[in-house]
C-alpha cells in the first residue's frame, strides 16, 4: 500500500536531499502571479515535495478520500440491522360523544366530554434475518474495493506528478538546444552576408541562413511556450507556482530494473498487487453478495419484540379506564409468494456475478499488457541511454575538432556553432530517454502494485544541480 505523504511544509523543513542545488528558475512564468501563495513562490521543489504537495491540494484525489469516507459509513449502516431499535409513541386528547338512546318516553339525546391518554414504547431485537448478514457482507466488501480505488489513485497522482516533472525538464532541455541553434544560424547568417558582399557568395546562402534563423527562432518560442505549460501543469497540481525545480544528475541514476525481476515475476506480482486487480476482485465479492442478499429475501426471519403500552379513556366503552399492557413476544416472518421478484432478483444478481468476473479478466489480462509494456520499454531505454551516451561523446569529439581547426585557421566559427549544437541536441536526445527511463521505471511500479514513496525517494535522489545554459 502506498505511504501516506506528510505536509509540504513538514518536508520543506526537513534537510531533504538536493536542498542545496541550484533550480531551474520558473521566472517569467509567474505573471499571474495574484493567486500564487506568497510563502511558496521562493520555494524549490523536488520530485518528493512535489508529490507530497499534490497528494494534499488534487481535487482528484481529496475527492477520492471524500468518496472513500463516505463508503464507510456502508458498514455502520449495515451493522444497524444487527442492533434493537426502540420506539416511542404518545398521544394525549380531548374528545367529545353525541349518544342517543331510547328512554321511557323517547329518544335521550347525552354528549360527554373526557381526555384520552396513550403512551406506548416498543423494541424490535433482530435474532436471525439473512438479509442483513448479507448486506453487512458486501459493505465490507464495498470498503474493501473504496481502499483499493483510493491506493490506485494515490499511485496514478505519483505518476502524473512525475510526468509533468520530466515534461518539465526536457523542455528545459529542448529551449537550451534551440538557443544553440540560434547562435549557429546568427554566425551562418553573418557569414553567409559577408560572403555576399565580398563578392563570393550567393543569395540563396543568404536566404537558407535566413530561413534557418526564422524556424530556430520559431523552435525556441515554442519551447519557451511549453516550458510555461509545464509550469503551470505543476502549478494545477501542487497549488502553487515554484521557483523553480531539480534537475538530473545522470551519474546517480541506476540503469537498472528495479528488483532484478524477470517479466514474468512481474507479472505474476502485478496479478498478486495491482490496486486495479484487487478492485475488479472486490466488485465479484460485490455482486456476490447482492446474490446472497437477493435470495435470503425468500428466507424466514425472526425478531424478538418487547413494548408496554399505557392508556386512558381508550375508546367510547372505556371512558375512565386505565391499561397498562406489557407484551413479549417472538415473530417469525417468511413470504410466500411475492409474484416471481425474488427469483427475478437472484437471476439479475447472477448476471451481475458474471459481468464482474468477465471484467476482472479482462482487467488481468490489461494488466499483464501493461507491465509487458513497460518492462520492455524499461529494458530498452537502458540500452537506449548507452547508445545516446556514445553519440554525446562522438559529438564531443566532432565539436573540439572543429574548434581545433579553427586555432589553426582550417575552421569558420559557424562549423563550431554548427558542432557544438550537434553536442546539444545529442544531449537532449540522451535527456529525453532517460525521463523515459524515469517514468518507465515509475509506472511499471504502479502496474505492478509496488509503487510507493520509497521509490519516489529514490528517484528524487537522482536530482541535484541546476540547468546548464
Amino acid at each position: 500500500m502506498i505511504m501516506a505523504f506528510v505536509h509540504r511544509k513538514t518536508l520543506l523543513a526537513a534537510a531533504l536531499v538536493c536542498c542545496t542545488a541550484g533550480p531551474v528558475s520558473a521566472a517569467g512564468f509567474a505573471a499571474d502571479g495574484a493567486d500564487v501563495e506568497a510563502s511558496a513562490a521562493d520555494e524549490r521543489l523536488d520530485l518528493l515535495e512535489a508529490c507530497a504537495a499534490a497528494q494534499e491540494y488534487d481535487a482528484t484525489i481529496r475527492a477520492m478520500r471524500a468518496r472513500h469516507e463516505g463508503v464507510l459509513e456502508e458498514v455502520d449502516k449495515a451493522e444497524a440491522g444487527f442492533m434493537p431499535s426502540v420506539n416511542i409513541a404518545a398521544v394525549r386528547g380531548r374528545n367529545a360523544t353525541e349518544s342517543t338512546s331510547q328512554g321511557v318516553f323517547g329518544p335521550v339525546e347525552q354528549e360527554r366530554f373526557y381526555n384520552s391518554i396513550n403512551y406506548s414504547i416498543s423494541l424490535r431485537q433482530p435474532v436471525l434475518n439473512f438479509t442483513t448478514i448479507a448486506e453487512f457482507r458486501k459493505a465490507k466488501a464495498m470498503v474493501a474495493r473504496s481502499e483499493k480505488e483510493l491506493e490506485e489513485e494515490r499511485s496514478s497522482l505519483i505518476i502524473r506528478v512525475a510526468e509533468i516533472y520530466m515534461n518539465l525538464l526536457l523542455s528545459r532541455d529542448f529551449l537550451s538546444y534551440t538557443e544553440a541553434r540560434i547562435r549557429a544560424a546568427v554566425q551562418t547568417l553573418a557569414q553567409a552576408r559577408r560572403s555576399l558582399e565580398l563578392g563570393y557568395g550567393r543569395v540563396t546562402d543568404v536566404s537558407e541562413a535566413e530561413a534557418e534563423l526564422d524556424m530556430a527562432r520559431a523552435e525556441a518560442l515554442q519551447a519557451s511556450n511549453d516550458l510555461e505549460f509545464q509550469f503551470n501543469e505543476l502549478k494545477r497540481l501542487i497549488g502553487f507556482m515554484p521557483a523553480g525545480v531539480y534537475s538530473l544528475v545522470p551519474s546517480r541514476m541506476e540503469l537498472s530494473v528495479p528488483g532484478a525481476r524477470s517479466l514474468q515475476e512481474w507479472m505474476d506480482k502485478a496479478i498478486a498487487s495491482a490496486p486495479m486487480v484487487q478492485r475488479a476482485r472486490e466488485e465479484v465479492r460485490i455482486a456476490r453478495r447482492e446474490r446472497e442478499k437477493n435470495k435470503a429475501a425468500g428466507y424466514p426471519v425472526i425478531n424478538l419484540n418487547a413494548s408496554r403500552t399505557y392508556s386512558e379513556s381508550d375508546d367510547n366503552y372505556s371512558i375512565g379506564n386505565t391499561y397498562d399492557t406489557y407484551s413479549l413476544n417472538l415473530q417469525l416472518s417468511m413470504p410466500l409468494y411475492s409474484g416471481g421478484y425474488i427469483s427475478s432478483s437472484v437471476r439479475q444478481a447472477s448476471a451481475g456475478i458474471i459481468e464482474a468476473e468477465e471484467r476482472l479478466k479482462e482487467t488481468e489480462r490489461k494488466i499483464r499488457s501493461e507491465v509487458r509494456k513497460y518492462y520492455n520499454a524499461l529494458v530498452d531505454a537502458i540500452g537506449k541511454i548507452h547508445a545516446y551516451e556514445k553519440a554525446v561523446g562522438s559529438a564531443k569529439v566532432a565539436y573540439e575538432g572543429a574548434r581545433k581547426a579553427y586555432e589553426h585557421d582550417h575552421g569558420t566559427v559557424v562549423e563550431i556553432e554548427k558542432a557544438k549544437e550537434r553536442v546539444l541536441h545529442a544531449r537532449y536526445q540522451l535527456s529525453n530517454i532517460r525521463y523515459e527511463f524515469i517514468l518507465n521505471r515509475l509506472v511499471l511500479k504502479h502496474f505492478s502494485g509496488s509503487l510507493s514513496a520509497k521509490d519516489v525517494d529514490e528517484v528524487n535522489g537522482w536530482l541535484g544541480v541546476p540547468f546548464s545554459e
